[in-house]
């Protein structure tokens, strides 16, 4: 997964540069490849990210990146964030198609409102 604008969280990876001071809207999966549910929201995560382009999709998978995981309170999985201007702006737990829809639709938004203010 190299697209510009989805990222496979790796050991060389500074979160803070990638999701936190990112211009565009991040959405962060946490996930884990023996997760059924991750596996079943990731391509959608993956495709709404390839079809919309307003935002950056960091997938984070628990297993190798525990104390990221404890910092933002990841207790279940896949565990969804919404990152804007370096804050938390929604969340959501567990497969919730409609909820990724929501999160979607706040990123257009916010990506207007980003680009309007330019």
């Amino acid at each position: 997964m190299s697209e510009n604008n989805i990222i496979l969280f790796s050991q060389s990876d500074d979160f803070e540069k990638i999701v936190l001071e990112s211009e565009l809207p991040v959405i962060v999966d946490f996930y884990a490849d023996w997760c059924t549910p991750c596996k079943k929201i990731g391509p959608e995560l993956i495709k709404a990210c390839e079809d919309n382009k307003t935002f950056k999709l960091v997938k984070i998978c628990v297993d190798n990146f525990v104390e990221l995981s404890e910092k933002y309170k990841v207790s279940s999985i896949p565990h969804v964030i919404l990152f804007c201007c370096g804050k938390q702006e929604m969340s959501f737990i567990g497969y919730d198609k409609a909820a990724l829809e929501k999160m979607v639709e706040k990123c257009k938004d916010k990506c207007r409102n980003l680009f309007i203010k330019i």
